[in-house]
């Protein structure tokens, strides 16, 4: 996963990965809080 310069991220790219990294973040504190 190359996150450099995100030039060729399309919309659809760029919704994913937001996604993912809300998804980590909710289990990341998930797992901190436990």
């Amino acid at each position: 996963m190359r996150t450099s310069s995100g030039s060729r991220l399309s919309g659809m790219e760029k919704q994913v990965l937001s996604l993912y990294r809300g998804f980590f973040r909710a289990t990341r504190s998930k797992s901190a809080e436990d």
